[in-house]
């Protein structure tokens, strides 16, 4: 997935280490949480995960382990975008909760859509996960209704039956 604005997103909490942003959220020390993914089988964590098949480990580390669908977003290496990656297999019944990480230069952000109470509702209601919900709305034919939905301040009624046109 593909996102064009990061201002769509509230910077929660901010680190140059990314296992410790993680741990922070999980309300574990950071060394238990290396500690369990280094037992899990991710041996090399002296270094942050450089291209997308490690990312993608660790994304289903800590899924499998914690039960939390991570979302990471970096920037993508052509152009201003960012490229949002996320375990598409994930049960989101099962997960406990979705973390949000964005790179940011040599450091890290844990972010939140801006407008994400209304993403959840929508991917709840029509059964599906809310990253296929914003993938599928930041297609260039519904460009419009993306950049409305993650403005973070709602949607009209007219809007919300056209996403769920979308979906039928």
């Amino acid at each position: 997935l593909s996102i064009d604005n990061m201002q769509n997103y509230s910077v929660i909490q901010e680190d140059s280490d990314l296992f410790k942003l993680i741990s922070n959220d999980l309300g574990y020390l950071r060394s238990e949480v290396i500690k369990r993914l280094e037992n899990f089988g991710l041996f090399d964590l002296s270094t942050v995960p450089s291209n997308d098949d490690q990312v993608f480990e660790l994304i289903e580390a800590i899924y499998l382990l914690f039960s939390i669908n991570l979302i990471i977003i970096l920037k993508s290496p052509f152009g201003k975008n960012w490229r949002m990656l996320t375990l598409e297999r994930a049960d989101l019944n099962e997960a406990g909760k979705t973390l949000w990480i964005q790179e940011d230069g040599a450091g890290f952000r844990k972010v939140v859509p801006k407008n994400l109470c209304v993403v959840y509702a929508i991917s709840k209601a029509l059964r599906r996960r809310p990253d296929e919900v914003i993938s599928v709305l930041s297609r260039e034919d519904y460009r419009d209704l993306y950049a409305e939905l993650m403005q973070g301040q709602g949607l009209e009624l007219a809007r919300l039956e056209l996403i769920f046109d979308i979906f039928s």
